[in-house]
């Protein structure tokens, strides 16, 4: 979760750029926390852009509905 790792971390991790990197390594942050917040600030984009799609889905799902028009049930 975005909350528990910016709390964890005392930073928001969405803001954790090279410069930042290289301040924490500077300042004797092990490179492996340094990594785990690289990899959870990508995860929590990921997170972001499905949460993103799912609007985009259910709000099409609601419009096919309203207006009785079928939806395509096969894979995507």
């Amino acid at each position: 979760e975005h909350r528990t790792a910016t709390s964890t971390w005392c930073s928001p991790i969405s803001l954790f750029d090279e410069a930042a990197r290289q301040k924490a390594s500077q300042g004797g942050i092990p490179e492996w926390a340094i990594r785990t917040v690289l990899k959870a600030r990508r995860l929590v984009d990921q997170a972001s852009g499905l949460g993103d799609l799912t609007d985009v889905y259910e709000a099409q799902i609601v419009t096919a509905k309203r207006e009785k028009r079928g939806i395509a049930r096969a894979p995507l």
